[in-house]
């Protein structure tokens, strides 16, 4: 039968994979476990207090951006099916454009409704007196060593980061629907495609080839970059 040690070391060896595979989203996670380590295991009990409602004031505001972020998502993708140009797309094309839309439309409903009940649940629990008590013991577990420190549960590591990634997820599916809807309407490869279609189609490739530059950018000065050479957050 399996042991706790065997979970344990199975859960390490994947962790290890994922970070090979997806370092900068392995970053942000590590940031985010290590500051959720030291608000559950710092010993000043009005410091911790206070990192409490850091983070349950911040997740909250996340939740709220989160949902109004998806509502827009949401007017966006079905906006989109009610574009005239959609009549004259391919059957093939047309049909990874609504493959990408019907799952950006329900990442986005998700992402909001998943926020809306996780930003109640906080709400009504701070509304308790020993919410900080509740707050510890849900987010993290006793150290199996007995060495009186707490580990951060990943479960809720990955809940309270889902409905951030259902909406970027939401977000990456509309783009592509939208880029596959723009590579055939300016007949990209094909016969028949005129001056003004590689204009377009150059415009609006560059420009997305800068922007997830940018995106790519962003991410690895924030959070790589402090995950990895800030010695504070070094594992």
């Amino acid at each position: 039968m399996p042991t706790k040690d065997t979970f344990l070391s199975a859960k390490a060896s994947i962790s290890q994979r994922l970070a090979r595979l997806l370092p900068l989203h392995s970053a942000a996670w590590n940031v985010t476990q290590r500051a959720m380590s030291e608000m559950v295991n710092t010993s000043d009990p009005e410091q911790q207090a206070q990192l409490i409602k850091a983070w349950r004031d911040s997740t909250i505001s996340q939740l709220s951006q989160v949902g109004i972020i998806g509502a827009i998502m949401t007017a966006a993708v079905v906006g989109s099916f009610t574009w005239d140009a959609l009549s004259t797309i391919a059957i093939i094309p047309m049909t990874m454009i609504r493959i990408a839309w019907y799952n950006s439309l329900v990442l986005a409903v998700t992402a909001v409704t998943l926020g809306m009940q996780q930003s109640v649940f906080l709400i009504r629990v701070g509304s308790t007196s020993d919410s900080d008590a509740i707050i510890t013991n849900m987010l993290s577990s006793p150290s199996p060593g007995g060495s009186g420190l707490r580990i951060p549960r990943w479960s809720q590591m990955f809940i309270w980061q889902a409905a951030v990634g259902l909406l970027e997820w939401s977000i990456y599916f509309w783009m592509g629907g939208y880029l596959v809807f723009i590579w055939d309407l300016t007949r990209v490869s094909r016969e028949g495609q005129t001056v003004a279609d590689q204009v377009v189609a150059g415009c609006c490739f560059g420009t997305f080839g800068i922007l997830f530059f940018v995106y790519l950018l962003s991410i690895s000065r924030l959070w790589y970059s402090v995950s990895v050479h800030d010695s504070r957050w070094v594992p």
